[in-house]
């Protein structure tokens, strides 16, 4: 489309609604939080798994069940408040 027509003027006012710019840093805040919550979150269940290494079978298969699946749920919610508009 040609420069002033209706799709540079519609990106031109989504730039100046309020609350744009916040939006728009939400991924980027959102992702390094994760990768840090999640490196963060392995060096804890790691630390973990070595001290669960001595129990029986049983408990360490329940352990790497509940810590391999622990991280889903904030993920899920960080990716939700990412995605908010």
């Amino acid at each position: 489309m040609l420069p002033g027509g209706i799709a540079a003027r519609s990106r031109l006012a989504s730039r100046t609604r309020p609350g744009y710019g916040w939006r728009m840093w939400r991924p980027l805040i959102a992702t390094l939080a994760g990768l840090a919550g999640f490196i963060a979150y392995i060096a804890g269940a790691v630390t973990l798994a070595d001290r669960v290494g001595g129990l029986p079978w049983p408990v360490q298969a329940g352990y790497f069940v509940v810590a391999g699946v622990l991280w889903v749920a904030p993920a899920h919610l960080l990716m939700l408040w990412a995605a908010r508009k």
